[in-house]
């Protein structure tokens, strides 16, 4: 509620802003009085005028009140009538513009590794035009917005971290200031893929194996495009690749009896992940060998038409002969 006055000889005319509505008051000498006294309005485009009874006593009198709903000079009147004050004319500017209502933000995604792509829409502009909209990032719920960057309400803004978590609010400002800020929006910026389980062998021989590994994405919040295994015969990295989406590797021409290393890794939109923990793993050899007295694995040979050939051996377990 906001009081605006304006004396007058022999009496006070108030205008009391109610927020919505505004009221008119009228207050004079003790002795003043004046069964048929002349007053007006003018707003809203209209204006009115009409009588009231002015008492003696010198009290404030209420005349009477008009809804105002938007900026606008009224005028409050007391006509002369021989008891001390000429034709008064009160003119006020009645206000009714707030700063923007807060806007409601419909989007926020990421759409890399560094960018955001955010979206919302104003509410009202509280009667005055918005003249910049902003949009605010932190990654703090408590804390609020850290960084501020224009926008025009459809933007992707750069430069943040590949996997951090961003919230986002968005606010308006008029010519009385900045509003409120929006709901909050919340995203997690794309990052390579988190490394996977180590793969689980299938099967394996004297120079062959097949491996499976886990085909579920791996969190890096964008859809994987690649699966790789990798191996070696050293456990250093990898120096050979194989790309399968079934998840399932079957790897050949392996020497036989050796020993390898494989690993297995994804790759999204932003690129390769790191490479998973190794699988070791030691080829069917076949047999055995006393060296130094130690038992070694060891690899059998038969020549066959003059060419040495891997010997594979096999068991008969109840009757069934079974590969080793």
């Amino acid at each position: 509620m906001t009081d605006y006055h304006m004396s007058i000889p022999n009496g006070d005319m108030m205008i009391r802003d109610l927020g919505s509505s505004v009221e008119f008051w009228f207050k004079t000498g003790v002795s003043s009085w004046n069964n048929n006294q002349w007053w007006s309005w003018a707003a809203n485009g209209t204006e009115s005028r009409q009588q009231f009874a002015l008492l003696r006593g010198g009290d404030w009198q209420f005349l009477g009140s008009i809804n105002v709903g938007y900026d606008q000079t009224i005028r409050f009147t007391m006509e002369a009538s021989g008891l001390g004050w000429g034709t008064s004319n009160f003119y006020q500017y009645i206000p009714r513009s707030t700063v923007p209502q807060p806007p409601t933000l419909t989007l926020m995604e990421a759409v890399s590794d560094t960018q955001l792509h955010v979206v919302f829409v104003g509410n009202s502009d509280g009667g005055s035009t918005v003249l910049e909209w902003q949009v605010g990032f932190g990654t703090s719920i408590t804390v609020g917005p850290t960084g501020f960057s224009d926008s025009d309400g459809d933007d992707v803004f750069p430069g943040f971290t590949p996997g951090q978590r961003v919230y986002a609010w968005a606010r308006g400002r008029n010519a009385l200031g900045w509003g409120g800020w929006s709901n909050r929006g919340e995203a997690v910026l794309w990052q390579v893929p988190q490394p996977p389980s180590p793969a689980t062998v299938l099967a394996k021989s004297q120079s062959s194996v097949t491996l499976s590994y886990d085909i579920a994405d791996i969190p890096g919040n964008t859809p994987t495009l690649e699966r790789q295994l990798g191996y070696n015969a050293t456990s250093d990295t990898p120096a050979f690749y194989m790309s399968d989406p079934s998840g399932v590797y079957t790897v050949t021409n392996l020497t036989p009896g050796g020993t390898y290393y494989f690993w297995s890794r994804y790759r999204n939109a932003v690129g390769w992940g790191p490479w998973s923990a190794y699988t070791r793993i030691d080829l069917t050899a076949g047999g055995m060998v006393l060296v130094g007295g130690t038992w070694k694995r060891a690899v059998p040979y038969m020549r066959i038409g003059g060419v040495w050939k891997v010997v594979e051996p096999w068991v008969k377990i109840a009757g069934t002969w079974t590969r080793v």
